[in-house]
């Protein structure tokens, strides 16, 4: 975009090119994820996304090891690594301001395995995902951190049930996917 840099935007890129969406801080950034590669708490540079199709993923293949190997290929083997079937094209990006403080969203929405809080995952719609990665633009404790990313799975609960997406396995509203990170 042409818009003017923000504190959620300063020091962050995104760009998406082929199978691949990748946001990259300009510096170490903090972050704290339940990612396929990366999880947990850590620092990285790279947030990368890479879009799989029904095919590349049968149900007793390694994702980890088929994600790491792919970070490999593209120099990136310390990025935090999401896996979606959902076109990267379609990528949302979004910052809201309060006061001084902004927060900035890039998310990949996919829901082809829709599912209701509590419902197990189905092991043949694995990777129909909602990847966040969310942005502030004043650095977090490590409770706010935790604090961050309750609100923001909060926030995705809220946005699948106010789609009204119903579960594959109870047709009851859904909630979240098998997979969202």
């Amino acid at each position: 975009t042409n818009s003017p840099e923000t504190p959620a935007t300063a020091g962050l890129t995104v760009e998406h090119r082929d199978r691949w969406l990748l946001a990259r801080f300009a510096e170490d950034h903090d972050v704290l994820s339940w990612a396929i590669i990366g999880g947990g708490a850590r620092q990285t540079r790279t947030v990368a996304w890479y879009q799989v199709s029904k095919g590349d993923l049968p149900v007793h293949l390694d994702a980890q090891k088929f994600l790491r190997q792919r970070l490999q290929k593209i120099s990136a083997p310390d990025a935090v690594g999401l896996l979606t079937e959902r076109s990267l094209e379609a990528f949302v990006d979004v910052e809201k301001r309060y006061g001084e403080v902004s927060a900035r969203c890039i998310a990949t929405v996919g829901l082809s395995n829709a599912l209701r809080v509590g419902e197990p995952p189905d092991p043949e719609h694995r990777a129909g995902t909602i990847n966040l990665l969310c942005r502030v633009s004043a650095p977090l404790s490590e409770e706010g951190l935790v604090e961050a990313v309750a609100i923001a799975a909060e926030a995705r609960a809220l946005a699948v049930l106010e789609s009204g997406v119903v579960s594959l396995s109870s047709a009851l509203p859904a909630t979240r996917t098998g997979t969202d990170c």
